[in-house]
Order: C-alpha cells, then sequence, then structure tokens
C-alpha cells in the first residue's frame, strides 16, 4: 500500500465482485451471491470462482479469477487463504474481503497464518480476516456473509468490531426504515485497521454520522487525528465502547486477539472530540434513529419540551430528565398552556394534554404551537396514542404536529413510553413524515442530550487561543538521567517551563533546616524528598520556630531514613488543586486537573484531557470539576486566580508535548490557588523520566 492514507473507494464504491470458494454448500457465498442478487448488483459482473467445481447456484465458475476486479470476498479454508490472497493481487483485484476465521483470534500459529495473508495481499486492500464483509446499499453491494435484510440507503455508516453485533444491528435498522451509507466489519485488522475504516468513513462525502461498536485500538494517536477530523467536519460519531472490566479486557484477546481500549483516557479522548457515547446497543440504535433524520436539521438552544397524554408520564419524564441531564424549561406561557388544556395547576413542561386530541383537536394544536413558540424550546418530543396500526386520524396529528414544530425552526421527535413491537406501517409512517421515532423515554432523552450536544458544538464559535507559547527550553535545561528527579533537577524542569513551584531548600542538618526556615520565613514545612511522603509520615506542616523546625527534622529523618529534607515556606490559598501528566502506551500523554491535596483519592474530583490543548479547553475542563464552585467562591469564599491555574496548566500542557515519549509521571499536588490575582504554586513535584 501506498504510505498514505489508504483510498476505500474500491470497496465503498465497488462496480465488480468475485466470489472465491463459491459452493452450493457454503453458507458464506451463499449468502453473498443472494445478497448481491437481492440488491440489485448486476450479475454480470458477478465472478465466481471454484476451482474444484464447475458451476455454484447455478451459475458457471472459473478455477482462477482471470479477470481484474474492484472486490474479492474470500471464503475458503484458512490454510489456502494466503496462496488465494496472492493470485488475487497478482490479477490486479483493488480490495479483497476475507470472511475466512481461524487466525490471529485462534492462537500464535493463526496470528502467522494472518500475517502470511497480509505479506501476501499487498499493494490490495485487505479487510479481515475473520469478518462477515461489507454492505454499501447505495452501490447493491451486498458482501455480506449472511442474509441481510432490506437496506436503505441513507447518510449513517456502521463500523462495528463485531460481525455478530453489526448482522443484528443491520436487522434493527432495516425494520425502522433507517437508512444506511456503509456498514463495515473490520474483523481482525490484518492490513485494513479500524482507524483505515474510520478515516476513510469520515471523509466520505455521503457519510454525515458514524456509529461505531468498537473494543480495541493499537494506535490511539492515529485515531485521535481521525476524531478531530471528524469534529472539523461536524460528522456525529456515535460509539459504544466496550472492554472496561477486566473480564471484558480478557474476552477481546480471546475473541480479537487484540488488547481492549479501556480506561479512562479514553474517555477523555471521546469528550475531547466530541464523540457522543452510548452504553449498549439499545441506546445506539436509538441515538442511531434520531440521528438519522434530525443530524441535519437545525437547532438552537437546549431546551427540550414534552407533550404526552399521560399525567403519569410526566412525573416520570420530569424524573428522567434530571437523571440523564436534559433541561425542561419552565414555559413562559405556563399560564395561558394551564388554559388551553383546562388545568390551573399544570406543571405545562411536560405538557400533559391527556384526551384534547380527541375531544378539542384545535386547542392540542393550540397548545402544542405555544409551547413549541417557547424560545428556551429546541427539541420537541411527542407521544400519542400508537394503536396496533396508524388511524387516519393519526396520520393526520403526527403529521399536523410535526409542521407546527418545523414552522418554528424546531426539531420534532415521535417517543414512546417503553421498546415497543410497532407495527411495520408506522415505521413507514414516520418515515414518510421524515419524523424521528425514538422508543423508550429514557433512550429517548438521552439521544436528544446526544443531539443537543452534538449540534451546540458545531455551531457554537468556541474560541480555543492557546497561552502565548515560552521558547522552548535547550537541551542543557532538561534532566538527562531516568527514573524519579529529585526535587532541585524538578524545580529546574519546572523553572524551564516557567511552572511556579515553592522555593525548596535541602537541609543536610537540624541546624541547615533552622537556618533555611529563618531566611524561607515563617511558618514552613519540613519534609522529605521522597515519593508519597504523608503515607510514611514524612511531613511537618505549619511549623512556627526554630523548636519546632528542629524537633520536625529529627522525626522526618528517622522516618524516612538516608532521604533529604526539605524546607519551604507555607504556602497559603482558597483551594488546593492538582495538575499532573500520566504517559498512555496508546494515546501519549494525558494531563489532569482536579482538586488537590491529601484528599484527591478520596472525592477522585479529577479530570482528564489528551496534550496539547488550548486556553479554551483548559477552562472548560477546569470549569467542569464537580468541586468548581470552590474556585468560584462558593458560600463566601474568595474567588480563586482560575487565569493563574489556567496558566500553569497551559504550561504543563507544553511540557507534556516536548517530552513526549520520556515524560512518564508529573504529579504536581498540591497546587495552591490564591485568591483574587495571586496566583497558583505547586508546591510539591514528582516528576518520572523513560
Amino acid at each position: 500500500m501506498s504510505s498514505g492514507p489508504p483510498d476505500l473507494r474500491p470497496i465503498l464504491s465497488a462496480t465488480s465482485v468475485a466470489i472465491v470458494g463459491a459452493s452450493d454448500r457454503n453458507y458464506y457465498t451463499r449468502s453473498v451471491f443472494e445478497n448481491l442478487r437481492t440488491f440489485g448488483f448486476p450479475p454480470g459482473r458477478i465472478h465466481l470462482v471454484n476451482p474444484n467445481r464447475p458451476e455454484a447456484f447455478g451459475v458457471a465458475c472459473v478455477p482462477r479469477l482471470d479477470v481484474p476486479v474492484d472486490l474479492a470476498v474470500v471464503a475458503t479454508p484458512k490454510a489456502t487463504v494466503p496462496d488465494v490472497v496472492r493470485e488475487l493481487a497478482a490479477a490486479g483485484v483493488r480490495a479483497c474481503v476475507v470472511l475466512s476465521d481461524g487466525f490471529a483470534e485462534s492462537g500464535a500459529d493463526g496470528a502467522k497464518l494472518q500475517a502470511e495473508v497480509a505479506a501476501a495481499a499487498a499493494p490490495m486492500l485487505l479487510v479481515g480476516p475473520n469478518t462477515m464483509g461489507v454492505v454499501v446499499p447505495g452501490a447493491s453491494l451486498g458482501a455480506w456473509g449472511a442474509l441481510l435484510p432490506p437496506l436503505r440507503e441513507g447518510d449513517v455508516s456502521l463500523l462495528f468490531q463485531s460481525s455478530g453485533l453489526l448482522n443484528l444491528f443491520m436487522n434493527l435498522v432495516s425494520a425502522r426504515h433507517i437508512g444506511i451509507r456503509a456498514a463495515i466489519s473490520v474483523g481482525n485488522e490484518a492490513s485494513l485497521s479500524y482507524v483505515d475504516h474510520l478515516r476513510a468513513l469520515v471523509d466520505d462525502e455521503r457519510t454525515r454520522v458514524v456509529a461505531t461498536f468498537i473494543e480495541s485500538v493499537a494506535d490511539g494517536r492515529a485515531l485521535r487525528a481521525v476524531l478531530e477530523r471528524a469534529d472539523e467536519l461536524g460528522k456525529a460519531v456515535i460509539a459504544l465502547r466496550v472492554g472496561r472490566s477486566e473480564r471484558a479486557r480478557r474476552n477481546v484477546v480471546a475473541h480479537t486477539g487484540r488488547l481492549a481500549a479501556s480506561g479512562a483516557a479514553w474517555d477523555a479522548l471521546f469528550r475531547q472530540t466530541g464523540v457522543l457515547t452510548v452504553a449498549n446497543v439499545d441506546e445506539l440504535l436509538e441515538t442511531v434513529a434520531l440521528f438519522a433524520r434530525a443530524a441535519r436539521k437545525h437547532v438552537e438552544g437546549d431546551g427540550v419540551g414534552l407533550v404526552t397524554i399521560s399525567g403519569g408520564d410526566c412525573t416520570l419524564l420530569s424524573d428522567l430528565a434530571v437523571r440523564v441531564g436534559v433541561r425542561l424549561p419552565e414555559p413562559s406561557a405556563r399560564a395561558e398552556l394551564a388554559q388551553l388544556v383546562g388545568k390551573p395547576t399544570l406543571l405545562g413542561n411536560p405538557l400533559d394534554v391527556e384526551d384534547l386530541l380527541r375531544v378539542d383537536p384545535e386547542r392540542f394544536f393550540d397548545a402544542l404551537e405555544l409551547l413549541t413558540s417557547d424560545p428556551q424550546v429546541a427539541v420537541v418530543g411527542i407521544r400519542l396514542n400508537l394503536p396496533d396500526k396508524p388511524t387516519d386520524a393519526l396520520r393526520e396529528s403526527y403529521e399536523r404536529a410535526a409542521t407546527i414544530v418545523r414552522a418554528r425552526r424546531k426539531v420534532a421527535v415521535a417517543l414512546t413510553r417503553a421498546s415497543e413491537a410497532l407495527d411495520p406501517e408506522w415505521h413507514a409512517l414516520f418515515e414518510e413524515l421524515d419524523l424521528p421515532l425514538v422508543e423508550e423515554y429514557e433512550k429517548a432523552l438521552k439521544a436528544i442530550g446526544s443531539l443537543l450536544a452534538f449540534t451546540s458544538r458545531r455551531t457554537r464559535a468556541t474560541v480555543r487561543t492557546a497561552s502565548p507559547r515560552r521558547s522552548a527550553p535547550s537541551a542543557s535545561q532538561l534532566p538527562s538521567g531516568d527514573g524519579r528527579l529529585a526535587s532541585a533537577e524538578a524545580a529546574r524542569l519546572l523553572a524551564a517551563y516557567g511552572i511556579p513551584f515553592a522555593e525548596t531548600v535541602a537541609a543536610p542538618s537540624a541546624d541547615a533546616a533552622v537556618a533555611a526556615a529563618e531566611r524561607l520565613g515563617y511558618p514552613v514545612v519540613l519534609k522529605a524528598d521522597v515519593a508519597h511522603k504523608s503515607d510514611l509520615g514524612a511531613v511537618r506542616v505549619d511549623l512556627r520556630d526554630a523548636g519546632a523546625v528542629r524537633t520536625a527534622f529529627e522525626e522526618i529523618a528517622a522516618r524516612a531514613a538516608g532521604a533529604p529534607v526539605l524546607v519551604q515556606h507555607m504556602e497559603t490559598g482558597v483551594v488546593e488543586c492538582l495538575v499532573g501528566v500520566s504517559a498512555d502506551d496508546r494515546l501519549g500523554p494525558v494531563l489532569a486537573v482536579g482538586l488537590g491535596g491529601v484528599f484527591v483519592e478520596v472525592f477522585n474530583d479529577v479530570l482528564l484531557r489528551l496534550p496539547p490543548l488550548g486556553e479554551g479547553d483548559v477552562r472548560e475542563m477546569i470549569s467542569e470539576l464537580r468541586g468548581a464552585a470552590l474556585l468560584r467562591g462558593a458560600r463566601g469564599r474568595e474567588p480563586a486566580d482560575v487565569d493563574a491555574l489556567t496558566d500553569l496548566v497551559m504550561r504543563v500542557s507544553e511540557m507534556a508535548v516536548d517530552l513526549d515519549g520520556r515524560l512518564s509521571q508529573l504529579d504536581l499536588n498540591p497546587v495552591i490557588v490564591r485568591g483574587g490575582s495571586k496566583g497558583a504554586t505547586a508546591v510539591d513535584a514528582l516528576v518520572t523520566l523513560s
């Protein structure tokens, strides 16, 4: 393959297909052939290859492919696959999908065989092995090793690291009349990786939404670049990421031979790049159902208006909205709404219309229009009756309701109380009306929340300007060794990046400690120059005279025998924070900001992001801490110097980028953030290089 990103157009726009291993007894090849025929792929462009059979499926076979085709589908015994793939590449085939299994997922011998397949494929594009294939309805391409349901063309692409789940999901979207652009099962990724496929779909003009099931990614940095590209292009990525638990991670290895993409750093990557995450297949389906019809809509604001025909539903929806984090604004016209529906104590949102649609339709539609006209409302969710089949009256009601909402440039969404087995006529109706149907209240509200988050990120003009960059430190300013840095070395490194650090003096004796305290000014802190000094009891604070310093020195020297004793002036502020960096083997440096001090592990109020970070990123990160109110000056406290904290974090981000590959750990805890405009200073630093 070329050194640049692979071009997947021979797959997504294939105009000729070869089925290698075609046989009436082979379920996979029969399925591929039937799918191609059902989808309307030109029969004259389907080539059946089998040296052992004169025909398959009533069509003549050739012993080997003698014409170049865009795509070959291979379903032969695993031992034959390397030679088959080599012959296809020599014949000028542009892309190949290997359905055969028994490769890296089956152990060391399988991994060796998979490497042979990958080598044999060059320069041909290779999907798999151990995949069910690729589906592109718009190209009539059903290169899939199981019988497919009818699939509509749309702008949602499906990228799964599980063939079985993708097979299920295509059946689900078919039943819901959701159109797809492409569906790809990546298999074992012997050649084309998950990131290669994702990059192609993000750059594909016909794809607006990517729904993905992800277990593992080998190149986290490449994934980040593609997700940032999707964010820049305003394309929605909806992800179901698995492999979080230890048992699940072990299963990923058993399933694919790869390590799982687990951990908080991956959550940070998704949060930072605007990926919309879901918890299970049902949530993925409902979010896709909404985005398939609403991702193109214009949305302004973050308020949701809900209309239902049950008072109990209103109570349930109110609870769920709080749980999910969706805002239900108080209607500005609540009094008029109450009068329209004849309920003086009406909450107004959710709007309980009971049987108003049946007894007085005009009043119902007036109430809907009044709620929809509220400038706080961006999305209107409507739950009306859903009998066995749509009646003419309900058809007209849904159509008129959707028209009213859209006339106010709002997004209309049809809701159900639970995941219901609806007659196909309902889905046909909602497809005709281009009205998204999202089933079950909680999943619907989560999907609406994701839509609002996506449109807000797409439309807002967030200024993300970085702090003025200092000149990069010279090589002489950077430590050359490995392992944990002594306090003096750590201080020099921080100083090279302009990161404020409390002046620290190493005291070899009690007399030296007293002299240092006199110079720095009381009160002072004494501590051993070791990691986890608090756990050793090797820290003494608020020492206010020479006697206290001498006593503290002797106690610390006894507890941390041989370790230098450090003296600092005791810094005070309004909040203690943590700022740190760790190294992820796939994603690179990961920056952490949180409430610090001795309680960091108790409260665990820490957020992660991946450097480099702009100023807007850092301020957003700080504002999202659960303890952000303390920084703002909660309960009469003096507001903290957030500007100084932001600048400090920005400088740490610069260090993390510069020392990528060398900085194993940086832990500034605590960082003392003073009030007003008095700055922020780190008083303890743990730095480990590798």
